[in-house]
């Protein structure tokens, strides 16, 4: 005969476990994250855009904002901060976000198996214009 309470005591030691591992594996994902990040060369948010094409969701002023980081009168990090007073740097600054943000979620959907395009398609409402 199965012993319930055994069975049960058992199943949530076993998921007691596996979510103490799983939170100790963010966290050192989280530190590893801010040492690079703390690490990184900002030369790269000075280095010229180039961009030649214009992603086809990016809000109406990203050519301008371009335009402005090629000729020194936006920085990347500023914008990027959303620091920047420029009307058009904070609209690529927030379009960013969304974007990022997309990407974060898509990122969660792959975690639990499923396909980049199926995750892709289940968030893609939320980025646009």
């Amino acid at each position: 005969m199965i012993n319930w309470e055994r069975e049960l005591a058992e199943l949530r030691r076993r998921v007691d476990e596996h979510v103490y591992e799983s939170e100790r594996a963010v966290e050192q994902w989280r530190q590893r994250a801010e040492e690079r990040l703390a690490d990184a060369d900002s030369a790269l948010f000075d280095e010229p855009v180039g961009l030649t094409t214009v992603p086809r969701d990016a809000p109406e002023q990203f050519r301008d904002v371009v335009a402005k980081f090629e000729s020194g009168e936006l920085d990347w990090k500023t914008v990027m901060s959303g620091a920047t007073e420029d009307e058009g740097g904070r609209a690529v600054s927030m379009w960013m976000d969304r974007r990022l943000q997309h990407l974060e979620d898509a990122g969660r959907f792959v975690r639990r198996g499923i396909t980049m395009e199926e995750a892709y398609a289940e968030t893609a409402g939320q980025v646009g214009p």
